[in-house]
């Protein structure tokens, strides 16, 4: 395998090739069907998430039936819609021509945001309240670190780092994440502080994240194991 990575960022105005999107949408799946993510599988009716031990077709407590979490077709339908979001910023790393991570953001503000990625009206009011008291009014244009994933055998190498600062603009930044991930290190690396969720001391030089029991703010209550981090 070639370890010379090739790093490229496209802007707005840039058309992203469908090829691209393709890998992008393959590799989007591999990275969030294992763990911390666990999204192998997803529910037909209460939209629950399932790891790898459920498979496809098994029934749901709720009384659905759980399907394929990122079906290739639908994935790329996700990532074009994403790439018209205003201020769309794309990066990706690749060996050779096969993509190995890829991060983007986009411009929103709490109001469309919160209606986009929460489904209960409780909580999206709970986390409106959390972003005001935060800085970031309900009209108020941000930049919305939405995605970032780097396959099994590039880990450990700085991408993640690379990928994020490329995203990250100079106007106040939001990201949502998994206290499992090594993106709670990140966040820290580039000055950004937690808003939301579960509390945890992050280890930068060993990548260790231990929780406090502590809350920041609030819990989602979708999400529990979710946090929110900002850089103003």
């Amino acid at each position: 395998m070639n370890k010379e990575i090739l790093l490229s960022t496209f802007s707005p105005e840039e058309r992203i090739a469908s090829g691209q999107i393709n890998q992008i949408a393959t590799l989007y799946a591999d990275v969030f069907r294992g763990p911390p993510w666990n999204e192998a599988v997803k529910c037909n009716t209460c939209k629950k998430y399932e790891g790898e031990s459920v498979t496809v077709n098994s029934p749901c407590s709720c009384g659905g039936c759980f399907e394929e979490a990122y079906p290739l077709l639908e994935t790329i339908g996700y990532i074009e819609s994403e790439t018209q979001k205003p201020g769309f910023r794309l990066s990706i790393v690749k060996d050779q021509e096969q993509i190995a991570g890829f991060a983007w953001s986009y411009t929103t503000t709490s109001t469309e945001l919160v209606v986009s990625k929460w489904l209960d009206s409780q909580n999206q009011q709970s986390i409106l309240n959390v972003l005001e008291t935060s800085g970031l009014n309900p009209d108020t244009q941000f930049r919305y670190f939405c995605e970032i994933g780097i396959a099994p055998e590039y880990r450990g190498l700085g991408l993640s780092n690379y990928l994020s600062r490329q995203v990250v603009g100079p106007q106040p930044t939001l990201f949502r994440t998994n206290i499992g991930t090594k993106m709670m290190a990140v966040g820290a690396t580039l000055g950004f502080r937690q808003i939301m969720g579960p509390e945890v001391i992050v280890d930068r030089s060993g990548g260790i994240i231990i929780p406090t029991g502590k809350i920041f703010n609030r819990l989602d209550s979708e999400r529990p194991d979710r946090v929110l981090f900002l850089k103003s």
